[in-house]
């Protein structure tokens, strides 16, 4: 069963990057909504999703994982 935010949207697929150079953390989420697919990136310690951008339409994807060995 899909998980549900408060506004009724589907969680996609989520991931987040530690990086220990300087401690910090970051999510990045996928959310359906309203037949859209928006990506967002979270700040994990507030919980606060911020809009990167839409997926176009002909493109939705079904979960998000980040490459490691980011530089």
């Amino acid at each position: 069963m899909p998980r549900r935010t408060r506004d009724d949207a589907q969680l996609v697929g989520i991931d987040f990057r530690y990086q220990a150079s300087n401690g910090s953390n970051q999510g990045y989420t996928t959310l359906a909504n309203g037949g859209k697919q928006r990506f967002y990136k979270v700040n994990v310690l507030k919980g606060k999703a911020t809009l990167v951008g839409d997926f176009p339409a002909a493109r939705q994807v079904v979960d998000v994982a980040l490459p490691l060995n980011q530089h």
